[in-house]
């Protein structure tokens, strides 16, 4: 479980410039997205688990919605 300052001290390094051997593919090319269990906000906790939106983090719910990492 984690709390808010946990989250959001995690920082997102970004390359400066894209390598000239990688390609452009679809998302789908690598990976089958899904769509998980929806917590809606009067669900969310104070603390627990990180959930994350379209937008980013978007609270804490007492439990996680799967197991392995996605």
């Amino acid at each position: 479980m984690s709390n808010l300052s946990d989250v959001m001290s995690n920082k997102v390094c970004l390359p400066e410039k894209i390598p000239v051997d990688w390609i452009w593919v679809e998302l789908t090319q690598v990976c089958r997205p899904k769509q998980w269990k929806t917590i809606s906000s009067s669900e969310m906790t104070m603390s627990g688990y990180p959930v994350f939106g379209a937008n980013g983090y978007v609270g804490f719910y007492t439990e996680y919605n799967h197991v392995d990492e996605t």
